[in-house]
């Protein structure tokens, strides 16, 4: 890109480079996002971003976030994270925020993953699902030697399902981590 030549980037261009760092585009985001960074302008546009509307642009905003390595980001993907009901975003703030140091112990707890797990489970099990024999799953234990109530993983596999992603967009891993290691 010809602007990372620039010594500073041209005012009149920011409003654009913004945009295009908060856009859609997975191929030219990270370009712009690197470009802002460059310039010292990124942590301010991420955290603008944990506020939009599009679920993708906020969780490219906490990944923006983490990358940049800021703590003092922490607050403001906390506040993100206590609205975000998607769960895309969630996993990326979650992320985030634990790559930027915090602690999300209390985000992962035992009681908060069955309460999401019993919201989740409310509605009907996808047909897709139909073929997995959720009474047949392997019980899990939490560190503590306590047993994981069975919703849980079963939820964890309806959330693979519903972001359409084998890793639950990043929460699966984070989820598998709070269990005991056998």
């Amino acid at each position: 890109m010809i602007l990372d030549a620039f010594p500073s980037l041209p005012p009149a261009l920011l409003p654009t480079i913004a945009a295009v760092a908060l856009g859609e585009s997975r191929r030219n985001r990270p370009l712009a996002q690197a470009l802002l960074a460059k310039h010292g302008l990124a942590r301010g546009l991420a955290e603008q971003g944990l506020t939009d509307g599009r679920g993708e642009i906020r969780a490219a905003s906490a990944s923006w976030l983490a990358k940049a390595g800021d703590a003092g980001a922490v607050p403001a993907i906390r506040t993100a994270l206590g609205k975000a009901k998607r769960e895309v975003p969630r996993a990326a703030m979650l992320n985030a925020l634990r790559d930027l140091g915090d602690d999300i112990s209390a985000d992962l707890a035992p009681e908060r993953l069955l309460a999401e797990a019993k919201a989740g489970l409310k509605g009907k099990r996808p047909p897709a699902l139909d073929w997995i024999g959720f009474d047949q799953l392997p019980p899990l234990r939490w560190p503590d030697g306590g047993a994981v109530d069975p919703i849980v993983p079963g939820w964890w596999m309806v959330l693979v399902n519903k972001v359409k992603s084998p890793d639950g967009s990043g929460l699966l891993d984070l989820y598998l981590g709070q269990l005991a290691a056998d």
